[in-house]
């Protein structure tokens, strides 16, 4: 193999080694440590991953969905979505607010059939993205969450836990007696044909059931009633069982990962902007720049070029005479020469390209000398052909005789 060619090798072994380190960092789930996303991939207090597992253990069809809303028409079941934490949206991790296509398809999705569970972030006044989910399904709600912000960190590791007794009896609360969460300062109904299940002593609404067509919506003012450290309390488990209860047969109920920022689609600058991927990028980067500049650099004193030995054309006709006769090609040599010969005659005089020596001696018979020299040269050279006798000697002879005949024609 030649030096370039190795060199290309390495260069690919390094790019795809490079490649496959970055697809193995981009296709890791494990980066909470303790973050307040209410992810089921996040074990923190606050993540849903204990549910999540619960669930699964339990036999219930569960997945994760790792698609945009748009994608949900071809699924039937229940979408478990909890809204983004501040960490998440301006941590660097990914996430993204639905956007407003998707919540047109989200809300025509419900209206088929299926179940939404909506679980608010109290942290933070309702989002834009979120209002626009809400219209969509006709319910109007306000939340004062600033004062709840304020007494708290966004790292602050203790939670305030909240009671709830009032419960409202209905289909989906059946069995349900008291609920627990973490302290929010919870919604109040503006607009829309919702039954309030969950209640404060304050009147704070903290959860609430709407019909949206042939579906069903739930809106919890906080995805503490489900999250690690609050699902195995009361009759928070016993509420989301129930609500469980209304999947349609076939269907399955999907954990929202998509706008935690857990997309299984494919997507260039996403994956462009992967640390694993930049770093694979400043490798071909290097690779490139010192193949260019070993390319580009002399090493050594410089080789001067092999000029070939130019040979004169009578040493090349010396050594293919010399060729011819070791050989013993004599009589090939005197049949090309001779038919050469009588080619020309007969194309100069205007002959049938069958013309006899004789018929060719009569044109020349204004030329006597070269009339009697094509005789005699005709006549030995056919003999020679004929009995197929020709010494070295005598060829050379024959052959001077031809090429002076030839001189004298011109």
């Amino acid at each position: 193999m030649s030096s370039r060619g190795r060199q290309w090798l390495v260069f690919a072994a390094i790019l795809g080694i490079t490649l496959v380190l970055a697809f193995m960092v981009a296709g890791g789930r494990e980066r909470y440590t303790r973050s307040r996303a209410a992810s089921s991939y996040n074990p923190s207090p606050e993540g849903t991953k204990a549910t999540f597992v619960t669930l699964e253990k339990l036999g219930w069809p569960i997945e994760r969905w790792e698609h945009p809303w748009t994608k949900l028409a071809s699924r039937e079941g229940v979408l478990v979505f909890t809204d983004l934490s501040s960490d998440e949206l301006y941590g660097g991790h990914g996430a993204l607010p639905p956007t407003r296509e998707e919540t047109v398809a989200l809300a025509r999705w419900v209206a088929h059939g299926n179940t939404l569970l909506f679980y608010a972030n109290p942290d933070q006044p309702l989002r834009r993205s979120t209002r626009e989910l809400l219209d969509e399904m006709h319910i109007q709600l306000q939340t004062n969450s600033v004062a709840n912000a304020e007494h708290r960190g966004v790292w602050e590791l203790t939670r305030t836990a909240q009671t709830f007794h009032r419960i409202t009896p209905f289909g989906v609360t059946r069995a349900v007696q008291n609920m627990e969460g973490e302290q929010n300062p919870g919604f109040r109904i503006v607009e829309g044909a919702v039954v309030p299940l969950v209640v404060a002593d304050e009147g704070a609404v903290h959860a609430l059931w709407a019909p949206q067509g042939r579906g069903q919506v739930v809106v919890f003012s906080s995805a503490s009633f489900i999250d690690n450290q609050f699902v195995a309390a009361n009759d928070n488990l016993a509420l989301l069982l129930n609500l469980l209860h209304e999947l349609p047969a076939g269907g399955a109920v999907l954990f929202d990962e998509y706008h935690h920022g857990y997309s299984s689609e494919f997507a260039m600058h996403d994956f462009l902007g992967l640390p694993a991927v930049r770093f694979a990028a400043l490798q071909l980067a290097l690779v490139v720049g010192l193949l260019l500049y070993s390319q580009a650099r002399r090493f050594g004193e410089p080789v001067p070029l092999v000029v070939e030995t130019r040979r004169s054309v009578l040493e090349y006709a010396v050594a293919l005479g010399d060729l011819y006769r070791r050989a013993d090609t004599q009589l090939e040599t005197i049949d090309y020469l001779y038919q050469h010969t009588r080619r020309e005659l007969i194309d100069r005089h205007g002959l049938r390209a069958d013309a006899t020596a004789a018929e060719i001696a009569a044109r020349l018979a204004s030329r006597a000398e070269l009339r009697r020299q094509w005789e005699e040269l005709a006549g030995e050279c056919e003999q020679r052909l004929e009995t197929q006798r020709l010494t070295r000697r005598e060829f050379g002879k024959l052959a001077r005789r031809l090429q002076e005949f030839r001189r004298q024609m011109q």
